[in-house]
């Protein structure tokens, strides 16, 4: 009886959810990442980001910092479809990879965890192995098929590097990075950033970040207030 009471809340409260926010940004796909008068908000109303536009082309750099709560994740949320509070216009296209500031690590081998969510079996070890070499994992090479649950075995920081692996291997054309090297000391975070400019130059990327040290390695930056 808990467990159907539980559910039924749980229903209930998608539903309400479901009522508030229809509407919302509208969200295309297209052949460049666009955003045209944005402004998202809270679902009690309160704006979180008001008249955001950008624009970016393929292999350009933008990083977008902001103080915290300032809304940058959320920008991120409504990029992908998952923050319907707002109006404005949004594009953005097919081939794109998010990577949060914690990424997703299913349960399986380490090489599925690299290959999430292509499957381990279509991408060659020798691709796997380099790219963990890539990213400063070379030591985890010999345990590929080992099945482990890695995201509890691996630090914060080596999951961030992994997450980079999977950079390498997909390589998207269009690539967000929430916070996405935090866990890494600066020459850790300066060395993956260096790895997609020569691995992948015609990538587009728009990172949130909060050092300073970022700055020099995308071509411009986007300040919220």
């Amino acid at each position: 009886a808990a467990v159907v009471e539980r559910l039924t809340g749980f229903n209930a409260a998608i539903e309400a959810n479901t009522k508030t926010t229809t509407g919302g940004p509208d969200l295309r796909s297209g052949d460049q990442l666009t955003i045209a008068h944005l402004t998202l908000t809270r679902p009690d109303g309160a704006a979180l980001v008001e008249d955001l536009s950008l624009s970016l082309a393929p292999g350009e750099r933008v990083l977008l910092m902001g103080r915290s709560g300032s809304g940058k994740t959320t920008v991120f949320r409504a990029l992908a479809g998952l923050w319907r509070h707002g109006h404005g216009a949004i594009t953005v296209p097919a081939d794109s990879l998010f990577l949060p500031q914690r990424p997703y690590l299913p349960i399986g081998t380490l090489a599925d965890a690299i290959c999430y969510p292509a499957d381990a079996a279509s991408v060659a070890p020798d691709t796997i192995r380099a790219a963990l070499s890539d990213v400063g994992l070379e030591r985890f090479a010999d345990r590929l098929w080992e099945p482990a649950p890695w995201a509890q075995l691996l630090s914060g920081g080596e999951q961030q590097r992994l997450a980079f692996a999977r950079v390498l291997i997909q390589q998207p054309r269009w690539l967000f990075l929430d916070e996405a090297t935090a866990g890494l000391d600066q020459a850790g975070e300066r060395d993956l950033y260096q790895l997609l400019i020569e691995r992948l130059p015609e990538t587009a990327v728009l990172s949130i970040g909060h050092r300073d040290t970022l700055v020099p390695l995308h071509h411009r930056v986007v300040r919220l207030s």
